[in-house]
């Protein structure tokens, strides 16, 4: 996993309690937030969330869906 992708998992891992963390992530990533979610998505459909708890993959999964169907209303 490169740098970025480890960075961005690293950044939802720890805004999850508290809901993503959003104001940061254009600052932090260059991203806009829906494609920040989308790119996380994509991230925990890889073998690279193998290692996190299968809670927290649900919990992050179901952030990315939550918001990016809030966003395409």
């Amino acid at each position: 996993m490169n740098d970025n992708r480890k960075e961005l998992l690293a950044h939802a891992l720890r805004w999850a309690p508290y809901g993503g963390g959003t104001e940061d992530i254009l600052p932090l990533f260059g991203l806009s937030i829906s494609e920040y979610h989308r790119r996380l998505s994509a991230l925990l459909e890889t073998s690279h969330s193998a290692s996190i708890d299968p809670q927290t993959v649900t919990h992050l999964r179901d952030q990315c869906r939550k918001y990016l169907l809030v966003r395409t209303r």
